[in-house]
């Protein structure tokens, strides 16, 4: 029975999260305004309130794009055995469109920034970082595969870990790259974590602590565990299989 709670409880949040995230894209989205039987002047009043479509376009954010179905069914596809590769299978052609990575991130951007500097719940933190996480594998590593080039598994390890062990500074800084060549509009929260501290999640326990009393797994080197007693111990058998298939991954490409 509280089995049952629990999941309709977090039914009910991606629920709310996604009711969000479609009220955002039609905040976005902008009608074709072309017509000649609209005015010049109502062309010209109605860019000036449009939002910033930071990198994307208008076309990615109109009624009627795939971009949003993809979105929806990513945050609330069922996390069974085999997921991933049925979700990839299904959104092939989108999973290798930059397009679509650079629509991610502006709506991750508006998203965030419309939170008007409160505090992110952890819930909508999670489910942007989901969301970035996608888009850096378009358009860092399956993209560039696909046209037959080197992925760029650098900056995407970087930005992974990022986010993964920095939380919202990580968001920040994240967002802040990919949208800066396109708008501004993440300058000031940019300026904001640079004076955050720097705080990294434990793979253990999944509290945060500041990363500077944390170590890294010498195994994996990209686990972090906090200091509490036996936290590493304890945690290690949950940790080891992914453990073991990085360090290999990390071999496999000359880390």
């Amino acid at each position: 029975m509280i089995a049952e709670q629990l999941k309709c409880d977090q039914l009910l949040i991606i629920r709310n999260q996604i009711t969000t995230l479609i009220d955002l894209m039609d905040d976005l989205a902008l009608t074709n305004t072309t017509s000649a039987t609209i005015s010049a002047a109502a062309v010209t009043s109605a860019s000036k309130h449009r939002p910033c479509l930071h990198g994307s376009t208008s076309d990615h954010f109109s009624d009627g794009r795939a971009y949003r179905d993809v979105v929806k069914d990513y945050l609330t596809v069922s996390h069974e055995d085999g997921w991933r590769e049925t979700f990839y299978g299904d959104h092939e052609e989108y999973l290798r469109d930059l397009n679509f990575a650079q629509y991610i991130f502006a709506l991750c951007t508006s998203w965030y920034l419309k939170m008007n500097g409160t505090t992110p719940e952890l819930n909508d933190l999670n489910r942007m970082k989901d969301l970035i996480f996608l888009a850096f594998q378009i358009k860092y590593i399956r993209l560039p595969v696909y046209e037959g080039e080197k992925p760029d598994l650098a900056k995407y390890d970087r930005y992974h870990r990022a986010i993964h062990n920095n939380d919202e500074r990580g968001v920040i800084n994240c967002l802040s790259k990919e949208t800066k060549s396109y708008c501004n509009c993440m300058k000031e929260k940019k300026t904001e974590a640079d004076n955050m501290e720097i705080i990294g999640t434990c793979t253990g326990c999944n509290l945060n602590f500041p990363r500077s009393g944390m170590k890294k797994c010498s195994g994996c080197e990209f686990a972090m565990f906090c200091t509490t007693e036996d936290c590493y111990a304890k945690y290690w058998p949950a940790h080891k299989e992914i453990c073991e298939k990085t360090k290999a991954a990390n071999v496999l490409i000359g880390r």
